[in-house]
């Protein structure tokens, strides 16, 4: 069965997938393979060699991909590329928060939509809306932080859900969507709750704080409620990273005995 395209009503085909990394980082990284990894909460991680960055997933359109999803990606190149490739120190003004939120929710929004069991966590209203104005759901959070792993080169793509199983206790009710995505030095992480029951996402949400323990590694940039941010932060490597992608694991999941 062919999918909608993610973003708009029109169908998604293979050839106009979009690049879970940019294509443009297969001209600057100066590699000649890469260790592809794969795994998921239920199944172990399977390792294969890869000649690039190639990973596209195949759910938009070919108008979406080459219109506004690549000027939006041409902007992270050109405002970030020395960040990413380099980890040449900058200081993040608004707009430029505002350009890398925005790419954030971007490939969260397809990886969700790609690798969803059932209804996709971000609705088809919500998606067409970001489509049209760059408009981030209410409510979403999303922090930048520093990376650096054993390879020169690092990606990584990590998705959890969270939820509150038991009534009468804190959150029950709401359910989380995590996104932490690696591009070189770049880290970002995406914070998005809602209703369970779909008669209630109209009642007002909670806001979930990350322990303070990640205050060096990580700064909030949506909603933008500062200045500027000065980057990098202290970096975090390879065996931190999957902490740090659960990190709200602790203080939203309740399982019953």
């Amino acid at each position: 069965m062919v999918k909608r395209c993610a973003f708009c009503p029109t169908e998604a085909t293979k050839l106009s997938g979009e690049h879970l990394w940019d294509d443009w980082l297969n001209r600057a990284v100066s590699t000649k393979g890469y260790k592809a990894r794969y795994g998921t909460l239920t199944q172990d991680a399977i390792e294969w060699d890869a000649g690039k960055l190639n990973h596209k997933l195949p759910v938009v359109c070919s108008a979406c991909n080459s219109t506004w999803m690549a000027q939006l990606g041409d902007r992270v190149k050109a405002g970030f590329s020395g960040l990413i490739l380099e980890g040449a120190a900058l200081s993040i003004l608004p707009s430029g928060l505002s350009v890398l939120s925005g790419y954030t929710f971007l490939k969260a929004g397809v990886a969700d939509y790609t690798y969803c069991d059932g209804e996709p966590f971000f609705t088809r209203a919500a998606r067409e809306r970001f489509r049209t104005s760059l408009s981030i759901p209410g409510n979403t959070q999303i922090w930048i932080g520093s990376f650096q792993g054993e390879a020169a080169f690092s990606t990584r793509c990590n998705i959890r859900h969270y939820e509150n199983t038991q009534p009468g206790t804190p959150f029950f009710g709401v359910e989380w969507f995590a996104f932490t995505y690696v591009i070189g030095r770049l880290l970002v992480q995406l914070l998005a709750p809602r209703w369970k029951n779909i008669l209630h996402r109209g009642l007002s949400l909670p806001v979930l704080s990350p322990n303070s323990r990640w205050d060096e590694a990580a700064v909030k940039i949506w909603p933008i409620s500062c200045s500027y941010v000065s980057w990098p932060l202290s970096y975090l490597g390879d065996q931190e990273f999957n902490v740090f992608a659960h990190r709200f694991g602790a203080r939203v999941e309740v399982r019953h005995a």
